[in-house]
């Protein structure tokens, strides 16, 4: 194998090493934490940090067909939730979204304010859903996979936008995409008030 100049190694080590550990804090908390109930209430978490973290993941992936933006709004607000869920929960999206384009087609995240609410939105232009299948979506162990495999990730996210006090939705259409859209509420900035107001 060609040896890698050690200034681009570095960097690249530090991004695999810090992706596993995050990818193995989400698989332990999706293996033990719902026992214990509803998550205390988290102070604040950087949600453009969490999204550049699931595109390290992502880009792990040897998936060249696939392709993946991220599109955050400047000076977004932190989002009152834990920010191992919501790593969990866009990661469930984005793997859904990758299933629906077959491993080859595009995949947006989109995070900006709306009003009181931090709002991700994960968008991809895949094969869709029908009526049908949009209502049942949110349903435990319902899928359409031809394996059987899946029909936890939706009423996971769901799960987590409850629990963060937010909510989810989507919208789609067959041959035409599917966006999933998670909204929780923002962790309420400072007001400054000038001395003697």
């Amino acid at each position: 194998t060609p040896q890698m100049p050690a200034a681009h190694s570095g960097p690249l080590l530090h991004r695999a090493r810090m992706s596993l550990e995050h990818a193995g804090a989400i698989i332990r908390q999706s293996l033990g934490r719902e026992r214990q109930g509803a998550p205390a209430p988290h102070p604040g978490t950087d949600v453009a940090g969490c999204l550049e973290d699931v595109g390290a993941l992502i880009g792990l992936m040897d998936q060249p067909g696939l392709r993946f933006q991220v599109e955050t709004e400047p000076g977004l607000p932190a989002m009152r939730c834990d920010p191992t869920s919501l790593r969990r929960a866009v990661l469930n999206l984005v793997l859904n979204a990758r299933d629906a384009v077959s491993g080859s087609g595009t995949v947006v995240i989109q995070a900006r304010s709306r009003a009181t609410m931090v709002e991700v939105r994960v968008a991809d232009n895949g094969i869709g859903m029908s009526p049908a299948t949009l209502a049942r979506a949110f349903d435990p162990f319902f899928t359409t996979k031809v394996d059987g495999l899946g029909g936890v990730g939706l009423p996971m996210v769901a799960r987590f936008a409850r629990d963060a006090l937010g909510e989810v939705s989507i919208e789609s259409e067959p041959g035409t995409g599917t966006i999933v859209t998670l909204r929780v509420p923002a962790v309420a900035r400072a007001t400054h008030h000038p001395e003697g107001v």
